[in-house]
C-alpha cells in the first residue's frame, strides 16, 4: 500500500488495469498524494527527442515529470519501454527490475486498506478507492464508489448520446410510465443514469429537474418516483419530457444508430389501449434543455472549489510548501 504506479496517459492506465493492477494513476490524478515508492511507466518518453538545453525543455512535459517525482517520500523508479538517450539519464541509477519487484511486497491489513480507501475517496480518486475498499472488504465503500463511477461515466455520455422522450398523452398513473419503460425493454433499451425531466405548467412555465436512475432500481420504483414528482395540480402531465441516455447491453446507444434512421428522439402516444412510439427529432425541446443545462453549469462550483477548506484529518502535503515545477527546474539545472 506504500507504492503506486504513475503513467502518462489514460490509455496506458487502462492497459495496466486490464492486467489486474488497479493502483495506477495518470500524472494529472496524483496531485495531493504521497507514497514511499512511486513507479513511473514511460514518463521519460517525453525526453526521447535528443538532448536539449535546459532553457529549451518543454515545460509542460517537465512539469509532468516533476509532479510524478514529487509524489514519493523515499524512492522513485522509471520503467521505459524504449531506451532513453539523453543526458537526463545521468541523474538516475539503474536497477534490476526482477529483484525490485521481488523486494516490493506490500502486504497490508484490512484496517490499513480501509484508511487508504477513505483517503482516496475524500480526494476524489474513486477508481483506486474502489480497489482499496474491496481489499478492505468494506461493502458500503465498494457500493458507494461504484455508484459514483457509474455517474461519472454516464455524465460523459450525456452530450453525445442524449435522447429526449415526450409523453404525448395525459398521464394518469405511474403504471403508464412503467409501460413505457417496458416498451423500451422490449427493444433491448434501458434508460439509466442521470435524466432531466421537464413539464410545462399552467401559465407556460417549464419546470426542469434532475433525477438519477440508480443501479438496481426497478421499473416500478422509477415510475412511481417520476410520477410523484409531476403529480401536482398546476402541472400539465401531457407535456412530460425525459432527457437521458439509452443503454443496450450496458453500452450507450443512439436511436439513429439502433434503428438506422436519422432521428434520435421519441414521441410516446396511446393506441388500442397500449403505448406506441414514433421516432422524431425534438429540436425545440433540445434547445430549451440546452438553456437549462448551461444555466445549471454556471450555478455549480467546480469540485476543487467546493472542497476548499474541507477538513480532512489526513496530512497529504505541506500546505506551506511554495516550491513549483519552475523552482525545481532552476534548482536542478541552475538559473
Amino acid at each position: 500500500m506504500q507504492s503506486i504506479v504513475i503513467v502518462a496517459s489514460t490509455d496506458a492506465k487502462k492497459e495496466i488495469q486490464m492486467q489486474g493492477f488497479q493502483r495506477v494513476f495518470t500524472v494529472s490524478e496524483v496531485q495531493g498524494l504521497q507514497y514511499k515508492k512511486v513507479y513511473c511507466q514511460d514518463i521519460l518518453q517525453w525526453f526521447t527527442n535528443g538532448d536539449h538545453k535546459p532553457s529549451k525543455l518543454n515545460r509542460t512535459h517537465f512539469h509532468q515529470m516533476y509532479v510524478a517525482a514529487s509524489r514519493t517520500s523515499q524512492h522513485i523508479y522509471f520503467f521505459e519501454s524504449h531506451g532513453i538517450k539523453s543526458s537526463l539519464m545521468d541523474y538516475f541509477t539503474s536497477c534490476d527490475y526482477v529483484d525490485l519487484v521481488g523486494r516490493d511486497n506490500n502486504i497490508t491489513t484490512s484496517v490499513e486498506w480501509l484508511q487508504e480507501a477513505r483517503k482516496l475517496e475524500l480526494l476524489g480518486k474513486f477508481e483506486q478507492a474502489l480497489d482499496a475498499y474491496k481489499k478492505a472488504e468494506d461493502l458500503d465503500g465498494v457500493s458507494r464508489c461504484q455508484a459514483i463511477l457509474l455517474r461519472e461515466k454516464n455524465y460523459g455520455h450525456l452530450e453525445e448520446y442524449l435522447t429526449i422522450i415526450r409523453f404525448d398523452f395525459d398521464l394518469q398513473k405511474p403504471k403508464q410510465i412503467e409501460m413505457a419503460l417496458q416498451l423500451f425493454k422490449s427493444q433491448q433499451l434501458q434508460l439509466m443514469g442521470r435524466i432531466t425531466y421537464f413539464v410545462t405548467e399552467y401559465g407556460g412555465n417549464i419546470r426542469f429537474n434532475p433525477f438519477f436512475i440508480e443501479p438496481g432500481m426497478t421499473m416500478e420504483q422509477i415510475s412511481k418516483e417520476l410520477f410523484s414528482r409531476i403529480n401536482y395540480d398546476y402541472a400539465m402531465k401531457c407535456t412530460l419530457q425525459i432527457a437521458g441516455v439509452f443503454y443496450q447491453e450496458n453500452e450507450p446507444i443512439r436511436l439513429s444508430e439502433k434503428f438506422k434512421r436519422i432521428q434520435d428522439d421519441l414521441i410516446l402516444y396511446l393506441k388500442d389501449g397500449g403505448i406506441r412510439y414514433q421516432l422524431t427529432n425534438l429540436t425545440d425541446s433540445r434547445y430549451k434543455l440546452k438553456g437549462y443545462i448551461e444555466f445549471e453549469k454556471q450555478k455549480q462550483p467546480k469540485v476543487k472549489e467546493a472542497l476548499l477548506g474541507f477538513n480532512v484529518n489526513v496530512v497529504i502535503e505541506n500546505a506551506q510548501k511554495k516550491e513549483t515545477a519552475e523552482d525545481f527546474l532552476s534548482d536542478f539545472f541552475g538559473d
